[in-house]
């Protein structure tokens, strides 16, 4: 089974993130007898699918929850979605720092044209 990546953020730098980009889907997974970790895959401005998910404040550890509820309504009011996935079966991942620029637009270059200076009148 190949490691899914995972891009990890504080919750409110994740939902200002998502907020302009195309949620594809949310998928909760069950890491623990009683811990729920949520995976988000989102679109970003290259087309390319990522998944994120929560980290801890304090840390680089993911978020997990006790109680499945209060993370399907996180989903279901700041993500808009109408369905997320439930999954039992385990899960191999690795988690990596998420920084908005790495999901960043390319800048096109600018080309700088030299202007022909006008010509002086005498």
């Amino acid at each position: 089974m190949r490691k899914q990546k995972v891009y990890l953020a504080l919750q409110s730098q994740l939902e200002s993130f998502l907020h302009d980009r195309n949620v594809a889907r949310a998928v909760i997974h069950r890491v623990g007898k009683r811990d729920w970790l949520p995976l988000i895959d989102a679109r970003t401005e290259t087309g390319e699918i990522h998944t994120f998910s929560i980290r801890l404040k304090n840390s680089f550890e993911p978020r997990t929850w006790s109680d499945v509820r209060p993370l399907v309504e996180w989903i279901d009011m700041r993500l808009g979605l109408d369905e997320c996935s439930l999954s039992l079966s385990s899960l191999e991942w690795e988690s990596q720092t998420f920084a908005t620029e790495q999901f960043a637009q390319p800048q096109r270059a600018r080309r700088s044209r030299a202007r022909p200076s006008p010509a002086r009148r005498r």
